[in-house]
Order: structure tokens, then sequence, then C-alpha cells
């Protein structure tokens, strides 16, 4: 069986055992210990809609032009006078014709289900659409109304959608567990393979009501730096891993453990900050040592934590340097489920290292975001311990070198220019290869109307 959870916006420190000690994840701190903990595991994108089509296809986003969380800023509002480009358009939905992770599973014989976040496309294009024989909770949208029941809110007319109201009070992510432990009680005696993308911890930031009042209460006694740090935020990262611990019980005492794979990641990296006023929307994720977050190209926004555990197979309380990505899953879990891959794909199975620690055999990652968030347009690209950052408006370069400045406090650019330019060639014939779209001139463009 294979148990995939993805958690939404959880940044790289958003977890105790990778150094946050504000919250308590005793059950995630719990599962890493029983397998491995990656700390240079890569999203696939800055933002969620590429790094799930990228868990889908195995593919990067440049190639499926899913470039940006869906639809996207400008889609929405148009470009602002300040933007300098007019950003490319992308996919509104995951193409049919792909080979989804889904199907995949299904061609081997799994029994499968998608419950929680989606945001790949609307009807037509819903996981059951894409390969899964179950959809609970997964629709076009990125983010819930609410957490709390009946899940509505008055600003938004949007319903989760294929999700039955039970009757209950019960808070979002503890309703999606137990539909994902009611499919596992029921394909028990099947091969399944459950894909569980939480909403959490994506805004809006609201914690369950217990969980929320003891971090209220203890970031009032905590004397580090708490000031930034949101109640709501740590309270929902903790009912993630209360209900990790439900899930891994269950496999416990369903006899399952062993013959279960469960990896556990994010989709980008932590949200930083907000600009409402409302207390739900001050700085949520704690990204420490990196620099900035979601929505930019530095490694807060795209370095995550990732664990993956197989009692019996894949030797316990391993930490692993390994570079990996979110492509790695797809030809992972093929591999674990006897499927050979015959079609292009990007990502390179891990089972090799997670089995046996055998080495990586990738030199190169590469990201492309051709669009505005909480950064500017660019690429990047990763090469063993250095990395580029070229940014499309002005064609500025950053260099570092992530093994001594992890935090990227040190442009190494004009220092070593000749790397730069290496790495910039490389990053540039990688987007014209892959036929990458590119941003292009905005005729309104009044850099005097910056606010």
């Amino acid at each position: 069986n294979i148990l995939l959870i993805v958690v939404d916006d959880l940044g790289y420190s958003d977890l105790q055992c990778y150094g946050n000690v504000l919250v308590e994840t005793p059950n995630i701190d719990r599962l890493a210990s029983q397998g491995v903990r990656f700390t240079n595991s890569y999203a696939s994108c800055t933002v969620c809609s590429p790094t799930r089509a990228s868990l889908m296809t195995g593919k990067n986003p440049v190639v499926v032009n899913i470039t940006d969380w869906i639809p996207g800023n400008q889609f929405l509002e148009g470009p602002k006078p300040y933007e300098k480009f007019i950003v490319p358009p992308i996919n509104h939905e995951l193409p049919l014709e792909e080979f989804t992770l889904a199907e995949i599973m299904s061609e081997a014989g799994y029994k499968t289900a998608s419950i929680g976040k989606w945001h790949l496309g609307g009807e037509g294009y819903l996981p059951t659409d894409q390969g899964f024989d179950l959809n609970v909770a997964g629709y076009s949208k990125g983010s819930p109304p609410s957490y709390y029941y009946p899940y509505t809110r008055e600003s938004r007319d949007d319903i989760i959608t294929p999700l039955e109201l039970m009757g209950d009070s019960l808070y979002l992510t503890d309703r999606l567990t137990n539909e994902a432990i009611r499919f596992m009680a029921e394909k028990r005696e099947e091969p399944f393979f459950l894909y569980l993308p939480f909403y959490n911890v994506h805004t809006p930031l609201e914690g369950r009501p217990d969980l929320l009042k003891k971090y209220e209460t203890k970031l009032e006694a905590h004397q580090g730096d708490t000031i930034l740090r949101n109640p709501h935020f740590l309270a929902m990262t903790e009912a993630v891993d209360e209900n990790v611990g439900r899930m891994m019980l269950f496999l416990k005492e369903a006899g399952l453990e062993e013959n279960t794979l469960v990896v556990f990641t994010s989709d980008n990296g932590g949200l930083l900050l907000r600009g409402e006023p409302d207390n739900r929307f001050i700085r949520a994720s704690w990204n420490h040592p990196l620099r900035e977050g979601k929505g930019t190209l530095y490694e807060g926004g795209l370095r995550i934590p990732a664990i993956v555990r197989w009692t019996g197979h894949i030797e316990a309380d391993r930490l692993s340097e390994e570079i990996i990505i979110s492509t790695d899953l797809y030809p992972t879990l093929a591999e674990v489920a006897g499927v050979s891959i015959d079609h292009k794909i990007e990502g390179t199975s891990l089972l090799p290292h997670l089995m046996h620690s055998e080495p990586i055999d990738r030199e190169t990652l590469y990201w492309h975001y051709p669009h505005y968030h909480l950064g500017m347009p660019g690429g990047v690209i990763r090469e063993g311990e250095y990395k580029l950052i070229e940014y499309f408006e002005d064609g500025a370069l950053e260099l570092y070198n992530l093994v001594e400045d992890p935090g990227e406090a040190h442009n190494l650019a004009s220092l070593f220019p000749e790397k730069a330019s290496e790495l910039l060639q490389k990053l540039q014939s990688w987007r014209e290869k892959n036929n990458a779209q590119m941003p292009t001139p905005n005729p309104a463009y009044n850099p005097d109307l910056n606010p």
C-alpha cells in the first residue's frame, strides 16, 4: 500500500524534527525516526498547483504548462501598472492526456483515492477524471472557504465538493482523516494508493479551537521570537500531526504497517507574511535558517520537509542530505508498485537510495517561475552546492553556495562571474529545450506607480 500525505504550505522548519521549538509534532517526529528524513528536499515550484501537477505526472511544471497557481494573480486581476511584464498563460487544468500517478496505480491493481486538496481543474478534470476511484473534497479551488463546519464563508460562494456534510461539526482536517481511515479500512484486503493532500496549513489560518487556546497560552509564556508567530498556524500544524498519528495507529492496529509505504511532504515553502490586519493573516511559517518563503525563488520558497517510512524495508532513523524534488515521487511510487515507465519524465526513482543508501544520479535541478507573487519572475538552477537565480525584469543574477550559505546571505555572482555565466547558460538552454514560456512586455508599465 502507498500513503502519500502532502501538507499545503508547510515550510521547511515548521516541524519539531526540522528544528521548530514552538510547535508540537510528536507523531510526525516519530514517523521521521522510523524512516528517512531529507534535508535537501525541494518542491517543483514555489506555489502549489505546479508542484501538484509534478506529483501527478513526474514532469517539470514547464512541460505541462502549469507554472503558477491556478488561475494566477494576473488572470484574476490583470497586470498591475508597476509590473514590467505580462505573464504567460497557463493551463487551468491538468491535461487529460497526462498519464497520472493514479492511472499508474490503477493499472497495477491498486484501489485509489484522493482525499483533500486537488487544485488541478474543476468539472471534467477532477481526480475521478484523472484515474482516482474516489475523490473527497477535491475541487478547482486551492483553499477551503473555512476549516470550521460547514466549511463555508460569507465572502465566498464556493462549496467544497464533493464533500457530503455529515451533520457533525468536525474540523476539516479531522474530517478528511476520518475519510482516509474509512477508505483504508474498506480496502485493507487489496493494495491501495491513498493521496491525502491536506488543506492545512493554507490560509484562511483557522486553528481548531482547543489547539488554538493551547498555543495562545504558550506564546504568552514563550520568551523567544514570538511576535511573528501565529497561534492559528501553530494549531493548524499540530492538527495535522495529530491526524497523522491517528492514521499511523490505524495502520499498526490493522496489521498494515509493514506493507504500507508512507510519504510525508509539502507542496512549496512556508508562507511568511500577509498584509491583512486580521491576526489570522499575520506571518505564519518559520523557514529558519532559509531565506524568504512561498512565492519567492529563495530556499524558503522551494525547500520543503520530506519523510519516507516503510517499516521493515527502509532503515529507520536515517538523515539524508541527497537532493530530491517532487517529480521524484512519481517514478519512486511506480517502482514500488512494480510498474515500468515507458514515457519521458523528469523524476528519478528514490528507491535505490531509500533501500540501499545508493547516491541519487542527478547533477542539476531547474525551476521556471515567470510570474509575480511575493517575488519577481525568474528562473533557478541548482547544480551541486551552487544555486543561481536569474530575475527576468532586469537580468539580475544571484549566485549562492548553499552548503556554506543555506540562508543565501552572500551573493557570489560578482566574485565568481564564470560560475554564474556557466549556470546561466545551462538554465537558458534548458528553457529553450523545453519551450518554457516567457513573460512579455507590459505596454502600460509605469514604475512610478509602484506603491
